[in-house]
Order: C-alpha cells, then structure tokens, then sequence
C-alpha cells in the first residue's frame, strides 16, 4: 500500500489520498491503529471513505466520545448506502469495541449489511431470456429448471446462471 498523507485534522485524524491499493481504516478514539491500518478519529470522516468504495477493510469502535455518532451510527449510514446503491462495495467490516451491549448490536449490523449486499449481488446476476429456451448443459427449457429460494421469479439452470422468463 502506498499512501501520501496530508494534513491532520483538530479531531486528529489524518487525511490519505489513495494513490496505490486499497485502504484498511481503524476508527477509534483512544487507541492507535494497527500497522498497515489508518487511524480515523472521526466518524464521518469514516463514513465519506467508506461511500467512495476505496476501503478495503474497516475495524470500527462503538463508543467515539460524548456527543459524537457512534461506530453503530457508522454502520447504519452503510446500511443505508446498501439499501439504496443496488452495487454497493461492502468492505470486510470488523469490530473492535469492548462495550459489550454496543459491540453485540454493532454485529447484528454488519450481519445485515452483509446479508443485504449478498441479495443485492444475486438480484444484479441474472439474464432474461425468452419462454422456449434451453439450458446448454442439460437441454431443457429454462422453466423446468428449480425456482431460486430467495427469488422465486428466477430459474437456475444447471451451470448456477439464474435466468428472467
């Protein structure tokens, strides 16, 4: 990774321009970042790198200081952006914080997160094709093929491809 940094800010983050790689981000308040991680101190500082899908990797703390968001606010706006940006770039998320209460709900979003933007990935990979077509595997017309669980308006054909009559 190769990273040019400029100016710290008064909240004492820093701000990285991405010039090779991809970023691995470490939000905290107290404690410094691992090596190879860059330390944000700021939440929505967080939140815009995270939006602009240059990030990697992000280990986030719960608790950030009185009268700031949360790491679980953090979580939420990406929730959000997965909800609403059908190909949003989920990043391994981690969580580091050692409030129990907040680190437990801090999971269960990222488990959402996750979830919604594997839904996202199987609605994106799909075909349509015409009523009388045949899967090149087996031969069969594609409406004889199983219905998707998840998406019962889609067939999978015996190669995975999940087709739109």
């Amino acid at each position: 990774m190769v990273w040019r940094t400029q100016s710290a800010s008064p909240s004492g983050s820093t701000s990285c321009l991405r010039v090779k790689g991809a970023m691995k981000l470490f939000l905290d308040d107290r404690r410094d970042a691992p090596e190879g991680w860059t330390l944000v101190r700021d939440p929505e500082e967080v939140i815009r790198l995270l939006l602009s899908e240059t990030v990697e990797e992000a280990s986030l703390d719960h608790d950030l200081g009185r009268g700031v968001m949360t790491g679980y606010d953090v979580l939420r706006v990406l929730e959000d952006e997965v909800y609403r940006v059908m190909d949003f770039k989920v990043p391994k998320i981690r969580v580091h914080s050692s409030n129990p209460s907040g680190r437990a709900r801090m999971e269960l979003a990222v488990k959402a997160i996750i979830t919604r933007a594997e839904l996202n990935r199987l609605r994106l990979n799909f075909i349509r094709t015409e009523g009388g077509c045949l899967c090149p595997i087996c031969g069969k017309e594609h409406r004889q093929h199983p219905v998707d669980d998840e998406m019962p308006f889609l067939h999978i054909l015996c190669d995975g491809t999940r087709v739109k009559l």
